[in-house]
């Protein structure tokens, strides 16, 4: 199977364009602009300190209105933009403040005022509940395998994948990556780790491909459970953006000390700048999970950290795909 052509960039776009409003709207109410107009240069912590803003709000909303281009980040200080100091300043005789708010969604201002951290979002229920009622937990997995397969593509076709041999897909849903990063690859093995009614759609998917011999599949708590050994890779596709610091340095740990010695830990994940000022889709997707979930997208030296923290080296990365990269960490 091919990528198709045109990319699904703009099927990203779309799906996360109801959030930008909401996200600009929520600035002007938080004055978040008025602030940085005051005073130009301030840095990420003296914002956080003048909005009062929590801090994975304001990590969910400066990136988006950034890339928008309503406020610029140059040498990590934020200033405000031409285009902001026309429509968006309440001094302005364009301002447009007062048309923006009125349609605007209160449900991020809600989660914003309420700082809701610690409590369930949306998509965290929806995962819990995946292996309580087996027909959403098919649809939704079904879902995610279309959305995912040009993704999936990209991973098997522009990663290294030399080195690996026998392949732990953790949390792999529909098991599009392991699908076509075995089809590709002739010398690999993968098994796809997940819930007991998402691996039953995985199944029936593996029994459709040519690579089915080397595919598996198996069922563990990764939050809970010792991994299993026996692989020398593993493969996590957007399962970091989901949950916040402290989960993902477990999970990077419970990988860790199930490699062997010159395994890898391959996360797939959409990377922010290093100064969120972008890109687009990524920007997008940092603000969809801090509505939806209890996580955030990373940029690479903050991946980097975490997963050095966790005992891997080597941290590197590779686009693949649209703004997702295959990050690569290696237990020495």
């Amino acid at each position: 199977m091919q990528a198709p052509v045109p990319h699904d960039d703009h099927m990203f776009e779309l799906f996360l364009s109801p959030l930008v409003l909401p996200a600009v709207g929520a600035c002007i109410k938080l004055g978040i602009f008025e602030i940085i107009a005051k005073e130009p240069g301030r840095t990420f912590d003296q914002l956080l300190d003048a909005t009062k803003v929590p801090y994975r709000a304001l990590n969910a909303l400066l990136p988006i209105v950034t890339v928008r281009r309503y406020i610029d980040v140059r040498g990590g200080k934020y200033y405000i933009t031409d285009l902001a100091r026309s429509f968006l300043l309440q001094q302005s005789s364009y301002y447009w403040g007062g048309m923006l708010t009125s349609y605007l969604d209160d449900r991020l201002m809600s989660y914003i005022e309420a700082d809701k951290t610690k409590t369930e979002r949306p998509g965290t229920v929806a995962w819990k509940s995946f292996n309580q009622d087996e027909e959403k937990s098919r649809q939704r997995t079904l879902a995610f395998h279309n959305h995912s397969v040009p993704a999936s593509i990209g991973v098997a076709t522009h990663h290294d994948w030399s080195t690996s041999r026998n392949i732990l897909d953790v949390a792999g849903g529909s098991g599009c990556y392991s699908i076509h990063v075995a089809e590709r690859h002739p010398h690999l093995k993968a098994t796809v780790c997940d819930l007991p009614n998402v691996i039953k759609v995985t199944e029936e998917l593996m029994k459709k491909s040519e690579a089915r011999d080397r595919l598996g599949v198996t069922s563990f708590d990764m939050m809970k459970s010792e991994w299993p050994q026996g692989y020398d890779t593993h493969f996590m596709s957007n399962i970091f953006h989901d949950w916040d610091d402290d989960l993902n340095l477990d999970l990077a740990e419970r990988s860790f000390r199930s490699l062997p010695t010159g395994g890898k830990l391959l996360l797939h994940e959409m990377l922010l700048s290093d100064d969120k000022s972008g890109p687009l889709i990524a920007a997008g997707f940092n603000l969809h999970m801090y509505v939806y979930t209890e996580g955030k997208q990373y940029t690479l030296p903050e991946l980097e950290v975490l997963l050095k923290k966790a005992g891997f080296s080597r941290v590197t990365a590779t686009q693949t795909w649209c703004d997702f990269f295959v990050i690569t960490a290696e237990k020495l």
